[in-house]
């Protein structure tokens, strides 16, 4: 939990401008929620290798598509 407050936090402006620029917000959050799931899924199963790697996607997944993330945004 710690390291998740502290990740939104640090990304809180540069995620919130990225969320203004996507056009399709409900199909974005259904794939991100699905996502989640997935990882929790995963360390409820006691997988952590699988949850370490769904983690991964999901941040670089959404690295490329909320474009405020990586244009300048985000120091």
């Amino acid at each position: 939990t710690t390291v998740t407050v502290a990740i939104r936090g640090a990304l809180r402006a540069g995620i919130l401008a990225a969320f203004e620029e996507i056009e399709d917000w409900p199909a974005l959050t259904a794939v991100l929620q699905q996502e989640h799931r997935a990882i929790l899924a995963a360390i409820e199963s006691g997988d952590a290798e699988r949850a370490a790697e769904l983690t991964e996607t999901h941040i670089r997944g959404a690295y490329r598509r909320l474009p405020g993330l990586h244009s300048g945004t985000i120091v």
